[in-house]
């Protein structure tokens, strides 16, 4: 990162890919150990111009990313974003960081400069690398000028010259960089050039400015001027009065908050004010005088230090009249000087700082009126402010709002704090910091029980917070407590808001909008929105998101335990339940669930979290949005998933029903349940869907019957009983004739469409597809057209119809873009993937798998990623990459075993084994393809088992198995001539003619090679010039032609998934 984007593995260097994908994996990098959103990626990849497709392109590069970084650095998908699961000080720019916080030794420091290579990122563009690029230079710079402070303070001074003077060249107006830089050459002896330095400074400062050196910069001066000996200090005046509170030892973490203080503050030439707010205990005042001490030599003319006490229990507040008379005194006036008056005291300090450079830290503010008469007057002053309370009105005032540490800096606080003790236990360490929420106060008063207890080990400690019933009364130390500081923040609040803060904790979800907490608090959304927006300022909520509203883990427990004596919690909790049903089921019949939203689907995608627990706390009361929530949310799953959830709650739907005897709800929702565990080749989906239609038929619901036959034919498809899958749907289909349920029969017709591909009866799917896509259009039904077009597509491909598929795929991929079917879009990417491949395009269709890929991971769905990985393998094989292509198919190939997919399996291995052939492992070859063929032989893939046998009579003629090879070929050309398989048809003629070339009779056998030429160029398949390549090169009795591992190409086949 301080340099190049690189990679480097076992001290060699890995290719980080072209420049946009190092810009994502930077973006990564830059927040190694913490989340970082979608949103923020493609922000900082594509800035405020991402293009159409940029989602799918981050997703396409993440994947590439996460294949680079397997074994080595996990990088996982959360909520909405990405996590690169990395140790720190294995990136140089966090190592950095961490060498500069350490305290600033000259060996620290010395070590955290020699990591930098150059440019940051260099070779990259775009808003953030700029942005970025400008920070991380600027901290640099204040490393240089604490590690040149380092060196001169221990008489170094002919080191920094050089770095110095070079830095200087580079940025002349930084007058910390210039004042360290006059005191080194002084220091050298080069006295006059350190004055050439001055003056060329206050030349320019005049002239781009109009303004003078600061007051340090002129203390060195003096020195210079007077011949002093060397200054080893900052020249600060003799006078300034400093109060600030010691630095904490082993401060961790705030880079970016910290970073950002230090850039605005700098060479400041107005009064900074930065307010810094947080929830209690989140460190604000640790961060502020760390801060304070960072920024101390940038103040010359004094560093002063308040506690306004407005959050202390024991003590009262301090007014701003006593602040100013504290001000006042520690600057020199004597108490009886010290005007009595609020603004006579006011105006003594304004004038007292006038023309003077200092830096204030007021602790703990109420608010901005709190503070505002305490601001000095002097330009170039920096004010930092702490307060629990958002300062939004303070005029001027840049706010920062502190959060609870990244989980690996609360780690290392931790261990900071309990001694050696913490060193060796990580896994309890981390269980440690993650009870206590990654709040800096829990975590250190949690490590200070370590000492009161020196027999315990970690684990002890570990264990018995996880025990503890009371977690937030085990957070304890001395007379410090994490609950009392909550109290504190709880007990300032007006009646009503307290109301509203205790039944939050109510809500069964990850957060919750002003719908939700009105229904709550039983009043409208308008007013709830209002007490939202009181508890926000006050940092007792966080909002993740626009209108999103949530608790930190601890604040939450200690909502709760207010919570348990309010006497409305049963009915505040049963108001939000029906809430949740009512907006779920009318969003899904296709009104707006609520009054500012308005598409369902956007609804479901934001509150899909909150509605999953709501069902999981509805079942527990017997609630029917137990049941009504997962039937109105059924669309939206299978569309999306994740379907490990859509399961959970399907089930929970199923058990409710029983439990209040709904046998109708009952077979309902194992309809529901079925599709979903048929989604995920769930081999129980046939024995659900069987037990829902034999719900319905015995309570003579046809409807539900028809509904729960396809999708038992569905689950017998999944399982490989292609012809009871299509005797099913039939029935399903005669079912919802006679009901005269177009929708239902328009789903047959696609049901027994795709089994018909499955059997290679082409023809009679691609006439169903059509009645189906009619059915569909007539009906409006969008989702439908889309799921047709793929189905044609993928039929069009299996008969060669490249252009045709490739342009329905395109279409489909479109329309399932726009309806948000995630699964639909997947899979015409699939299929894309796979036209081009066979089309030769062999990198944009490794692009389009990619893309899958990425899809499938988000939804969860093994069966999905092992088809994305089995058509990126033949992608790179086809390509030649055959490492890459070995690397991907033993993914897909793995998948499909643990997930008991044996059509996916088959296919994983069909491509495993021609991996194998091609890397000349011939024994591995011929058991992956031996397994490939009877799988397909079981479940009647035709297509399938042709493919195997013409990849089996390839390797038999590499391995001199003429005789096999004939046999092997043969039957694969009676297969494809049977189904109509060109393609495949065409690789068997081929392989028979080179079998009887390697068998001496050359005329017979290119005879065959040019009927396999006939059919290739026929069909616009890119084989055709490999086999014109064979002829040309083989001229009458010159030899044999060799067709072994490499002959596949890039479309040899082309298979159902």
């Amino acid at each position: 990162m301080l340099g190049p984007v690189e990679l480097s593995a076992d001290g060699r260097l890995v290719d980080a890919g072209r420049p946009r994908q190092r810009v994502v994996l930077a973006a990564l990098l830059a927040d190694a150990g913490r989340l970082v959103s979608s949103e923020a990626l493609i922000d900082r990849v594509w800035a405020e111009a991402p293009p159409q497709g940029a989602r799918r392109a981050l997703h396409a590069h993440l994947s590439r990313i996460r294949g680079l970084l397997e074994g080595s650095a996990p990088l996982v998908y959360r909520s909405g974003g990405y996590l690169l699961d990395v140790d720190p000080d294995r990136v140089d720019l966090h190592r950095f960081r961490r060498l500069v916080a350490n305290g600033g030794g000259a060996g620290d420091l010395r070590d955290a400069l020699r990591l930098w290579r150059g440019e940051p990122m260099a070779g990259l563009t775009g808003e953030w690398v700029v942005r970025t690029r400008q920070a991380w230079v600027r901290e640099r710079l204040d490393a240089t000028i604490a590690w040149a402070d380092n060196e001169l303070s221990i008489g170094n001074a002919e080191v920094t010259v050089g770095p110095l003077t070079d830095l200087a060249a580079e940025h002349p107006l930084l007058e910390p960089l210039v004042a360290v830089l006059l005191r080194a050459l002084h220091a050298a002896g080069r006295s006059a050039t350190a004055l050439s330095q001055y003056a060329a400074l206050r030349e320019r400062l005049a002239d781009e400015l109009g303004a003078e050196p600061s007051a340090s910069v002129e203390a060195v001066h003096r020195t210079i001027l007077r011949g002093d000996a060397a200054v080893t200090g900052s020249g600060r005046p003799p006078k300034a009065m400093r109060t600030l509170p010691a630095a904490a030892a082993g401060f961790v973490g705030r880079h970016d908050e910290l970073r950002r203080l230090l850039a605005a503050a700098g060479g400041a030439r107005t009064v900074v004010i930065h307010a810094v707010d947080g929830m209690a205990g989140v460190g604000k005042t640790t961060f502020a005088i760390h801060a304070a001490h960072h920024l101390a030599a940038h103040f010359p003319d004094g560093q002063q230090f308040v506690d306004l006490r407005a959050h202390s229990p024991a003590r009262a507040t301090v007014g701003p009249a006593e602040a100013l008379a504290v001000l006042l005194e520690a600057d020199g006036v004597a108490a009886a000087q010290v005007p009595l008056g609020l603004d006579g005291r006011a105006g003594l300090w304004r004038e007292r700082t006038a023309g003077r450079r200092i830096l204030l830290v007021l602790d703990d503010a109420a608010d901005a009126a709190h503070v505002s008469p305490l601001l000095p007057s002097a330009p170039g002053s920096l004010v930092l402010v702490t307060s629990r309370r958002k300062l939004a009105t303070l005029p001027g005032a840049t706010l920062t709002t502190l959060n609870t540490l990244p989980a690996a800096d609360a780690a290392r606080l931790f261990t900071h704090r309990a001694g050696p003790r913490a060193e060796h236990d990580a896994a309890a360490v981390r269980r440690i910091v993650d009870l206590c929420g990654n709040l800096p106060l829990a975590v250190a008063l949690t490590a200070a029980r370590l000492h009161t207890h020196p027999t315990w080990t970690v684990a002890d400690l570990a264990a018995d917070l996880d025990r503890a019933h009371d977690r937030l009364g085990a957070l304890v130390s001395g007379q410090l407590a994490v609950a009392a500081a909550f109290d504190l923040s709880y007990h300032g609040l007006p009646a009503d808001r307290r109301r509203l803060f205790r039944r939050l904790a109510l809500h069964p979800g990850p957060d919750l909008d002003a719908h939700a907490a009105a229904a709550l608090d039983d009043t409208t959304a308008a007013q709830a929105r209002r007490g939202l927006e009181e508890l926000l300022e006050s940092n007792l909520l966080t909002e993740p998101r626009r209108g999103r509203y949530c608790f930190h883990e601890l604040v939450a427990e200690h909502a709760r335990v207010h919570a348990a004596t309010d006497p409305d919690r049963d009915a505040a909790v049963d108001r939000l339940l029906s809430y949740y049903q009512h907006a779920a089921t009318t969003a899904a019949d296709g009104s707006d669930a609520v009054a500012d939203v308005q598409d369902a689907a956007d609804w479901f995608t934001v509150e899909h979290a909150n509605l999953a627990a709501a069902v999981l706390h509805a079942a527990d009361r017997d609630h029917p949005a137990a049941i009504a929530i997962p039937a109105a949310l059924k669309g939206y799953l299978r569309n999306r998933g994740p379907w490990d959830v859509a399961i959970r709650l399907h089930h929970t739907a199923v058990i409710s029903a029983r439990r209040v005897g709904d046998r109708s709800a009952e077979a309902h929702a194992l309809t529901n349940l079925a599709d979903v565990q048929r989604q995920v080749s769930d081999p129980a989906a046939t024995a659900t869907a069987e037990r829902a239609h034999t719900i319905h038929e015995q309570l003579g619901d046809r409807r539900g019957q028809a509904a729960a036959l396809n999708v038992l034919a569905r689950a017998r498809k999944a399982a490989g009983d292609v012809p009871a899958a299509i005797a099913t749907a039939e029935r399903a289909y005669a079912l919802h004739q006679d009901l005269g349920d177009r929708h239902g029969q328009a789903a047959d017709l696609y049901l027994i469409a795709t089994s018909q591909i499955a059997t290679s009866a082409f023809p009679a799917a691609v006439a169903n597809i059509g009645l189906a896509d009619t059915l569909y259009r007539q009906l409006g039904d969008r989702r439908g057209q889309a799921v047709a077009l793929g189905t044609l597509a993928w039929a069009q491909y299996m008969t060669v119809d490249f252009s045709a598929s490739a342009a329905n795929a395109e279409h489909a991929r479109r329309l399932h873009r726009q309806i948000g079917n995630r699964p639909g879009e997947a899979h015409a990417l699939t299929i894309l993937a796979r036209v081009r491949r066979a089309t030769g395009d062999c990198a944009r269709a490794a692009e389009a798998a990619e893309l899958a890929l990425a899809l499938y991971e988000e939804l969860r769905d093994p069966h999905g990623q092992a088809t994305a990985l089995e058509v990126l393998a033949r992608a790179h094989h086809a390509a030649g990459d055959y490492p890459a292509a070995l690397a991907v198919a033993e993914r897909a190939y793995a998948l499909c075993r643990r997930s008991a997919v044996r059509h996916g399996e088959a296919e994983a291995a069909a491509i495993l084994g021609a991996v194998q052939h091609a890397r000349g492992d011939h024994r591995a070859a011929a058991a992956a393809l031996d397994s490939a063929l009877t799988i397909f032989r079981h479940v009647g893939n035709l297509d399938g088992e042709a493919e195997v046998l013409n990849h089996l009579g390839r390797l038999h003629l590499d391995t001199a198995a003429s005789a096999a090879a004939h046999r092997t070929f043969t039957a694969a050309l009676g297969i494809a001539r049977r189904i109509g398989s060109t393609s495949l048809e065409a690789n068997a003629v081929e392989g028979i003619g080179t079998y009887l070339i390697h068998t001496g009779r050359f005329d017979a056998g290119t005879r065959h090679l040019r009927d396999a030429l006939a059919i290739y160029r026929r069909i616009h398949s890119p084989n055709a010039t490999r086999v014109e390549e064979i002829l040309s090169s083989c001229g009458p009795r010159q030899g044999n032609p060799v067709v072994g591992a490499d002959s596949s190409g890039c479309g040899e086949r082309h298979a159902s998934s």
